[in-house]
């Protein structure tokens, strides 16, 4: 299941030449060989998509029974909190799930999750592979909510335990950033553009914190490229969702419905004709010019700053002196973005209702 939908114009002509043909990103990169994409051991893929499920492998037990027995044993020995109890908590979700009962699966890995923050603490590492082993399943039940939890509680381990600028805090801001991506393409979460607005503002921090670390070697460069281009994935997919929001979330600035001096001819019975007025209620057009251009305003705001972040992953990327796959995969997200970029753009190129000839606002 792909979910890697992307993502107007301000309507001041002064950003017309922008948007030409010479294409800001794309011009950039031309020649450039792409690599795959960077993948992760979960369905959310935090290069951007949500990958096929992979092929399961659970080292499955031969009898699930004998898995419930040595559960009874350990509760026996060392009760109800024994730490041996967890690897068998997942050997039998493990059991659950592969024979499609992903809702048993859950409960079993929630109880090994609770187990291992109870003996390591709330936010050690060991409950990450948990955590994403309850993400693929409520993947697979298509519960979202769960999902959304268990992505939070990731990233919330993570950030506290890992530095910033290492792989295992990059991977799971990329699998919060992807989830969320995920949740506001196919609307399956309520009020997503609050949380990708959240989310851009998580890596605006990371972006920040990493540069105090400084980027002199080439994985610290691929760390930032990284980073700045899943901020610009985050705005890009706000400008599509602002894009698509009605005009009525937008206070035009005038009112709806104005009063009109209206005037027509009237013969009077001397054969004067006069001129006989009256004040009508009109529809004001620009009340909706007004909030065309704020919502317009907001979509390629967000647009200019996908640009600018994906430029600023490129220079970073040209000071790599090698063609290792991280790089080339990078490269090919920049050129993924000029294009979207570019496709955005040439929408707002046609005249517009609300771009109307010699009108003096």
């Amino acid at each position: 299941m792909t979910i890697k939908h992307k993502k107007c114009r301000y309507i001041f002509l002064i950003l017309l030449p922008l948007f030409s043909s010479a294409s800001p990103l794309a011009a950039d990169i031309s020649g450039v060989v792409y690599g795959p994409e960077r993948r992760s051991s979960t369905n959310l893929n935090p290069a951007g998509t949500v990958k096929e499920k992979p092929a399961l492998s659970l080292g499955l037990p031969d009898n699930q029974l004998r898995i419930e027995s040595r559960i009874r044993e350990l509760e026996q020995s060392g009760g109800a909190y024994a730490g041996d109890l967890i690897e068998s908590y997942l050997d039998l979700g493990n059991a659950y799930s592969a024979q499609g009962k992903h809702e048993e699966a859950i409960s079993e890995y929630d109880k090994a999750l609770q187990l291992t923050r109870i003996h390591n603490g709330l936010t050690h590492p060991g409950q990450l592979p948990v955590l994403e082993t309850m993400i693929n399943t409520g993947l697979e039940l298509q519960s979202w909510e769960t999902v959304d939890r268990n992505v939070a509680l990731y990233w919330h381990a993570a950030s506290r335990h890992f530095q910033p600028g290492s792989q295992e805090r990059l991977y799971a801001l990329e699998l919060l950033g992807s989830w969320h991506d995920m949740a506001a393409t196919e609307n399956l979460m309520p009020n997503m553009l609050s949380q990708l607005k959240s989310t851009t503002l998580l890596y605006e921090q990371e972006i920040g914190l990493v540069t105090e670390t400084g980027t002199e070697n080439p994985q610290a460069l691929l760390i930032m490229a990284t980073l700045l281009l899943g901020k610009a994935d985050l705005l890009y997919k706000r400008a599509i969702m602002v894009e698509s929001l009605t005009l009525t979330q937008y206070k035009a600035g005038s009112p709806k419905i104005g009063r009109q001096r209206q005037c027509v001819p009237s013969i009077q019975p001397s054969g004067k004709i006069t001129q006989v007025c009256s004040n009508i209620d009109s529809l004001d057009v620009g009340y909706y010019i007004n909030q065309t251009r704020k919502r317009d305003a907001e979509v390629f705001g967000y647009l200019n700053d996908m640009k600018a972040s994906s430029l600023e992953a490129f220079a970073l990327l040209m000071q790599i002196d090698n063609d290792s796959v991280e790089r080339l995969a990078l490269l090919s997200r920049v050129h993924e973005n000029s294009r979207e970029f570019n496709e955005v753009a040439a929408r707002y190129q046609t005249n517009l209702a609300h771009d109307i000839p010699g009108r003096k606002d």
